[in-house]
């Protein structure tokens, strides 16, 4: 992009986000694309900081912690001490998040109808404090704007599989998740172009092990979301979630499922740890063996809660407010460090 585009971008992209910020009148909720203002509000006027908080709750911020995935190859392919390639993974994580914020706005616009109805997401900043189709809009050129920015520098293939995620994540919003357990393998593969990111921002070469390792970890993960989310529903009196092809009836089979794949990852973990792969790039690889009875744990630990309904929906999301989630990862990370 040249520069005074991109100058010209900028100016207008924070131009039009100063007039939805600073203006005092309420814009229409339900507006097709043309600012609309109502003489006779159904809404309270929103002020400067209630808007910038909903802007920024739409964004997800507390999901950026899953894009901590695109340092995963760079940490494990221990060379996370050279400037140059911290500073590419630093790029490529804004760049990820900007795509991944994309397609939490995409979806939480198409999934409004669903929403309202869903006992449990209309607490979503989007049901919460609507957003116009104009504000929306704006806040996807901002992103967009940023995005530019952070691939400026970042190599060809990153950029193409960035792409390939915000087309993926676009798709899942709009088709995907409503088809049965096709939402759960798109889920997957979103969580592997994380690492692929990471990889190719560095021109790191993914371990075949890491790969399987991740494959069954988060397939666990996505399968153990959809049966906290049934198992929280049914607390309430429901029989199945709204926009979802999932049925408490399912519940027995996700979570034969969920344990099988977490079942999975750990067995190419303890099959990795004896390798010659891993003497190879470890001085003690003894070391990590608690590793593997920390995350036996900490799975276990999720799937008894989930199945009681204590995880309303997103593990990872449960994972960022417990102490004894942070307890293991200082635990696994001291192991990693001595290992090395």
């Amino acid at each position: 992009m040249p520069l005074p585009a991109v100058r010209m971008a900028l100016r207008f992209s924070c131009f039009s986000l100063g007039v939805y910020f600073c203006d005092r009148r309420p814009l229409g909720v339900g507006m097709t694309g043309r600012c609309c203002m109502s003489s006779r509000p159904s809404h309270p006027t929103p002020s400067f900081v209630a808007r910038l908080s909903a802007v920024f709750a739409v964004l997800r911020p507390h999901y950026w912690a899953k894009n901590g995935l695109v340092a995963l190859p760079l940490v494990a392919a221990q060379r996370a001490d050279e400037p140059a390639l911290v500073w590419a993974v630093v790029r490529a994580m804004v760049a990820m998040c900007c795509v991944a914020s994309l397609g939490y706005l995409a979806n939480d616009w198409w999934d409004r109808e669903d929403d309202h109805r869903h006992p449990l997401k209309t607490r979503r900043p989007m049901m919460a404090d609507p957003l116009s189709l104009f504000g929306s809009a704006l806040i996807g050129l901002s992103l967009v704007i940023l995005l530019g920015f952070c691939v400026w520098q970042l190599p060809i293939p990153v950029v193409a599989v960035l792409a390939l995620y915000l087309s993926v994540s676009l798709l899942y919003s709009w088709r995907l998740k409503h088809l049965f357990l096709v939402d759960v393998a798109v889920l997957v593969l979103l969580f592997e172009v994380r690492l692929w990111v990471g990889a190719l921002a560095v021109a790191v070469p993914v371990s075949p092990w890491l790969l399987a390792f991740s494959f069954g970890f988060f397939l666990s993960l996505a399968l153990l979301k959809r049966v906290a989310a049934l198992s929280a529903l049914s607390v309430l009196g429901c029989d199945r979630e709204p926009g979802r092809p999932y049925r408490l009836p399912h519940q027995p089979l996700l979570r034969r499922g969920g344990r099988l794949a977490g079942l999975f990852a750990l067995v190419i973990l303890g099959t990795y740890l004896p390798s010659a792969k891993a003497a190879a790039m470890y001085a003690r690889p003894w070391a990590l063996v608690p590793v593997l009875g920390l995350l036996t744990f900490w799975l276990l630990r999720l799937w008894r809660l989930a199945e009681a309904g204590h995880i309303v929906n997103d593990p990872v999301q449960f994972a960022l407010r417990d102490r004894l989630s942070y307890g293991l990862l200082i635990l696994i990370g001291c192991c990693w460090w001595w290992a090395r």
